[in-house]
């Protein structure tokens, strides 16, 4: 064989092993573990800060279930991994104009919570339906109310690592309402670290 022939022999078999191997290197399988599970992911440090206003609460918690085998794996399933989730915050409060005042965190369930591996690093979204949040307390006489995603679905973006999603001042879009000293805002921030039982695992 002449040496041509040997370089156009070499170059065509680079190229196809390059087709073959390509969408496997840009998409290697990730899978949410365990599947098909009941999960609680828990948190207690969540606050929710609108303007100079922060609540906190002792107590969140998101149950959902995994997906069942194979869709608990990209691919087949697209990317992101979605569930829906039944959220609730207990133990809240606020402090308002440096006052301490109970405080209510009322969700309007499903919310979904995403799995991405999008860009190389795993991250964890809550996507929060349209008037997914109401927040209220009450202060001097003053019923402060601050709703989130006020005009469609809204998500809070946050990083993963398992089995932990933790969520940084994320902004959501809020409307508020109330008189002096309530908060007046058109965003807030959401933050808080919610660790699985049992543990999940992504990628």
């Amino acid at each position: 064989m002449k040496a041509t022939q040997i370089r156009v022999y070499l170059v065509v078999s680079a190229i196809a092993a390059v087709i073959t191997l390509g969408p496997r290197m840009a998409h290697a399988q990730v899978c949410v573990n365990p599947a098909n599970t009941a999960v609680t992911a828990t948190s207690t440090n969540v606050t929710f800060k609108v303007g100079a206003v922060t609540a906190s609460c002792t107590s969140a918690k998101a149950t959902f279930t995994t997906p069942a085998a194979p869709n608990n794996c990209s691919p087949p399933a697209a990317l992101p991994i979605c569930v829906a989730a039944t959220v609730s915050f207990t133990g809240c409060k606020a402090t308002i104009g440096g006052i301490s005042v109970p405080a209510n965190l009322t969700p309007v369930n499903p919310w979904q919570l995403c799995l991405n591996t999008a860009g190389g690093a795993s991250t964890a979204s809550l996507v929060i339906p349209q008037n997914g949040l109401t927040a209220t307390a009450t202060v001097l006489g003053q019923n402060c109310t601050t709703k989130v995603a006020p005009t469609a679905p809204t998500t809070a973006s946050g990083g993963w690592a398992s089995p932990t999603a933790t969520f940084t001042n994320a902004s959501v879009p809020v409307v508020t309402s109330g008189g002096f000293p309530c908060p007046s805002a058109t965003t807030a921030s959401f933050s808080g670290t919610f660790t699985t039982s049992p543990a999940v695992t992504f990628p």
